[in-house]
């Protein structure tokens, strides 16, 4: 359905309390669908905890089959997501995917039904120094390496998941997505300023746990299913 390709990739990892989150998750899922069917999306949990990762990235060769690159397909990335289950189906919630590109916005809310919202984003990427700023809500740096990190489970649980689940009027929608198995990097984190969690779990207290970097991702997505009704 979509091709695009996923560079500069930040990972920042934090542990939720799962009672929390599915609070929070529940009240997301009750503005399109009934109680009924937001309660049966379930918070996916590692040892025991709920995860919420913030994760910012450039996107970039974006492409629909049969056409070249579109020629505005360049655009900056930062998504706030959760990881849930759904009919044993294991997958990505995002509260808010945050880009600064205006087109970008209208076609996947438009054709996708995906959160996302238009915001003034900047970055700086060499080759061993990340910045990445929304301004008011998300800052940080961080030490790239060329350090490959060792996958584990937890790694894998994270970042190894094939499906992302949206709803809308009624609908609970489920994309599939291709790509190969990442490959992560340490990272270090410099300096942190954010309060995009805030913004969507006042006052519910998260945990730092982990960073990771990836340079370069290609993905395709296959067309949304209707998973519900």
């Amino acid at each position: 359905m979509i091709a695009q390709e996923w560079r500069d990739v930040l990972f920042l990892n934090y542990k939720i309390n799962p009672s929390a989150l599915k609070k929070v998750l529940y009240d997301h899922l009750r503005k399109n669908l009934s109680d009924s069917v937001a309660n049966l999306v379930e918070v996916d949990t590692f040892e025991g905890w709920g995860f919420l990762s913030l994760v910012s990235f450039r996107m970039s060769g974006v492409r629909f089959p049969f056409t070249p690159v579109l020629p505005f397909s360049k655009l900056w990335e930062l998504n706030l997501r959760t990881y849930i289950n759904y009919k044993g189906r294991k997958g990505i919630y995002f509260f808010t995917l945050d880009t600064d590109h205006h087109i970008a916005k209208w076609i996947a809310r438009t054709f996708f039904s995906l959160p996302y919202r238009y915001r003034f984003l900047r970055a700086s990427i060499s080759k061993n120094e990340y910045f990445f700023e929304s301004p008011g809500s998300f800052k940080v740096s961080a030490k790239k390496t060329k350090t490959a990190l060792a996958i584990e489970s937890y790694h894998h649980w994270l970042v190894e998941r094939y499906s992302l689940f949206t709803e809308e009027k009624g609908k609970l929608w489920r994309g599939d997505v291709n790509h190969r198995p990442w490959k992560l990097n340490y990272s270090q984190i410099t300096s942190l300023d954010e309060s995009l969690q805030e913004e969507f779990f006042p006052g519910i207290k998260t945990d730092f746990d982990s960073s990771f970097y990836s340079e370069f991702l290609p993905v395709s997505f296959k067309p949304f299913k209707q998973v519900y009704p």
